[in-house]
């Protein structure tokens, strides 16, 4: 696999992970061993270290949390999201662990044109009660 280092990933890791970059909306994916060594990756290296060296010790510190809140929980995966991107960390205890990065696209826009349409109806709700105040203004009717 490209961007790969000479680490080999085993074939059904392989096969997860072409499956997993072959959806259009994946801009990369990092995994790393139980050590935090890169095992692959298929984002620029620069990129690849400063997300790794930010999210992997964000998910210990969100592990630790958890098991202070409860010490039978175990804090397995988490996601960030923000406008444009989400990543999808996958931290065992053990085991190897896995970023993702995906693009935001259509379900984000259908949940922007879900919010104007509320908003086109809210403000059509008062426009409706503003004309039936003119109307009953102009009538003198109080029914409506």
């Amino acid at each position: 696999m490209e961007n790969s280092p000479n680490i080999d990933v085993s074939p059904m890791e392989e096969v997860m992970l072409k499956r997993i970059l072959a959806n259009p909306t994946v801009e990369g994916v990092i995994v790393t061993n139980e050590q935090r060594q890169l095992q692959y990756t298929s984002l620029d290296n620069n990129i690849t270290f400063f997300i790794a060296s930010k999210l992997l010790p964000f998910g210990d510190i969100a592990r630790s949390v958890i098991r202070d809140i409860d010490p039978d929980d175990n804090l397995l995966t988490f996601r960030l999201r923000t406008r444009e991107k989400e990543m999808m960390v996958i931290t065992p205890v053990d085991g190897m662990q896995v970023i993702g990065i995906q693009k935001i696209t259509s379900s984000s826009s259908i949940l922007a044109k879900q919010k104007q349409k509320q908003k086109n109806d809210y403000i059509d709700n008062f426009a409706h009660e503003d004309l039936m105040q003119n109307e009953r203004e102009r009538t003198g009717s109080i029914t409506e």
